[in-house]
């Protein structure tokens, strides 16, 4: 979906801050707990490029999410009274029991009471796009000066949530992302999405359709990104920098060949450090980006992922 480009229709983001736990884990020391034998360790090392995972040692969920939004929020210019929505977006639908309500804890604590609150994770690995898209729809109904703040993290809590067979191995961050309907940068310039809705259910249990999915992923990404850029209104020449999901190496360099975008345009640094951050990935790339001073001002950037399910999801903005 692309924005119409009316003052109603546009939307900014205003600040982009992500927390990276500094302690990293070697995925050869996850064996036991994931259930890997040698032969897969060295797979995950030398054809998906993973080497160590992020690791929020002693954090709760809450406490994780804070240290993203604490950032955010130590901020003189913000002010906690334009802000309207609170978003959490995730990839597995249970992340704390039932009567831990961690959003209203947060909002309490920085002066967020007033704001409505609520989480989706129906993108999976992709949510954190489409809660932009949401703010932005959500933003729109409100007057000029109102905000809306996105909360992106999770905990690897169990072996099941850690694992993509064959693909990725999780790590642990957050990012908190301030959205608006003007500011200086960061113009949200198009949206595109594609559902590829047969792989919704038991793709990992159908060897079947797990390989189909394998040789639909690359072609749809592909038209995804293209699509996203014809929306925009930019070529893939025009393109400076794409801030990816940290699935592994292996995938993006079939995008890169397959997309004709050099594979020096898709932001990787993180992936071998890190490991997939759930939905945090673009917004922790595009903070490591910015410090070293892979983007400035007046680039085309790119956020995109891709959430099991199978959602394909891009952004263009103008930063």
């Amino acid at each position: 979906m692309k924005r119409d480009g009316t003052d109603s229709g546009m939307i900014y983001l205003k600040r982009i801050h992500a927390y990276v736990p500094s302690k990293r884990v070697h995925i050869a020391d996850l064996r036991d707990r994931l259930g890997l034998d040698s032969h897969q360790v060295r797979i995950y090392n030398r054809m998906f490029g993973l080497s160590t995972i992020a690791v929020a040692e002693d954090m709760d969920l809450p406490r994780l999410l804070e240290q993203s939004l604490m950032r955010l929020m130590d901020d003189d210019s913000i002010r906690p009274d334009r802000i309207k929505y609170v978003i959490h977006c995730r990839t597995t639908p249970f992340v704390m029991p039932h009567h831990h309500d961690i959003l209203t804890v947060l909002k309490q604590k920085y002066g967020l009471g007033h704001a409505i609150s609520f989480s989706i994770t129906n993108q999976n690995c992709a949510t954190g796009i489409a809660a932009i898209e949401l703010a932005g729809r959500l933003l729109a109904d409100e007057d000029e000066d109102a905000e809306a703040v996105i909360l992106s993290g999770e905990l690897a809590f169990h072996p099941a949530v850690q694992i993509i067979p064959n693909n990725a191995i999780f790590g642990e961050a957050s990012a908190s992302i301030l959205v608006g309907n003007k500011g200086a940068r960061n113009r949200v310039i198009a949206f595109r999405s594609k559902i590829l809705g047969q792989y919704g259910s038991d793709v990992f249990e159908d060897s079947d359709l797990m390989k189909r999915f394998g040789q639909d992923y690359i072609p749809a990404l592909v038209s995804t990104v293209h699509e996203a850029l014809e929306s925009a209104g930019i070529t893939p020449e025009q393109l400076s920098l794409i801030l990816v999901h940290n699935v592994n190496l292996l995938s993006w360099n079939m995008f890169s060949q397959a997309s004709g975008i050099p594979v020096e345009k898709i932001y990787l640094d993180n992936v071998s450090e890190i490991g997939h951050c759930f939905t945090s990935d673009p917004f922790i790339n595009y903070t490591s980006a910015l410090k070293n001073n892979r983007i400035r001002p007046g680039d085309y950037i790119m956020f995109a992922a891709v959430g099991m399910g199978a959602i394909f999801s891009a952004a263009v903005i103008r930063h």
